[in-house]
């Protein structure tokens, strides 16, 4: 039952052209895998914090900074600062530049990241950033892993790393190239074409009504409208007519 002034509306499906540029597949990994790739990314972390505590240490009483570990200085943590180094990594690759200590290791708290869509980038993203020299290895970590990360790292919900070649790197690095397939982007396969895709969403849309009924309705109101203007003009007779009988004089 609608409510008063409610406008009807109804189901109607929607045609729309699906994105083929956003349709690709994130490396398959098994569990037992993923497992042990996050306990060496939690053991490769770890000095992250201890050296963030030391900083701010630092900042308030003048202690002199311990040398910078592998782990702050070759690593890019956090949603923006990933994808900014991604970009700037496709963007040499797309100039044919040079990439000086390129990224070759994100990882991404997929489950743990609502909505998906936030992270739908990092697929194609990763394939841009690699070249024939470098591929970067795409990886997604367990459910729950971002509340372990933030633990170890001290950042607050940390879901992406972005992790460059170095020595304390090296034992994940070789888990990681042995377990873990390069992206592949489906639409620079040999085939020119890709083939057309089309799906359909569920809307709603406002009922219309049919040309008859408007019609209807609109001789309704001017059928009302004529009849108002008569009882109008009626009453205003009768109270201009003259009364009836003798008038007496005084």
């Amino acid at each position: 039952m609608s409510v008063l002034g409610e406008e009807k509306r109804k189901a109607v499906l929607k045609q729309v052209l699906e994105d083929p540029y956003l349709k690709v597949a994130w490396p398959e990994v098994s569990e037992d895998k993923r497992d042990s790739i996050f306990s060496l990314l939690q053991s490769a972390l770890a000095p992250v914090k201890p050296y963030r505590e030391s900083q701010r240490q630092a900042k308030d009483t003048g202690v002199k900074l311990p040398p910078t570990p592998g782990a702050v200085e070759q690593s890019s943590l956090g949603f923006n600062p990933v994808t900014k180094a991604l970009q700037s990594q496709a963007k040499q690759n797309l100039l044919s530049e040079p990439v000086k200590e390129p990224i070759t290791m994100v990882f991404i708290c997929k489950d743990d990241i609502q909505p998906e869509i936030l992270v739908k980038h990092f697929p194609s993203l990763c394939a841009s950033a690699s070249n024939t020299q470098t591929a970067v290895k795409l990886v997604s970590l367990p459910a729950g892993s971002m509340e372990k990360l933030s633990e170890v790292t001290g950042l607050r919900d940390l879901g992406c790393v972005a992790l460059k070649a170095h020595k304390d790197f090296d034992t994940l690095s070789k888990v990681i190239m042995a377990s873990v397939l390069d992206v592949e982007l489906p639409w620079k396969s040999e085939s020119p074409f890709t083939p057309l895709e089309v799906k359909s969403l569920t809307t709603f849309a406002p009922i219309k009504k049919s040309k008859n009924q408007l019609t209807a309705e609109k001789k309704g109101k001017e059928n009302n409208q004529k009849e108002q203007q008569q009882k109008q003009q009626k009453q205003g007779k009768q109270g201009n007519a003259k009364p009836k009988g003798k008038v007496t004089k005084p």
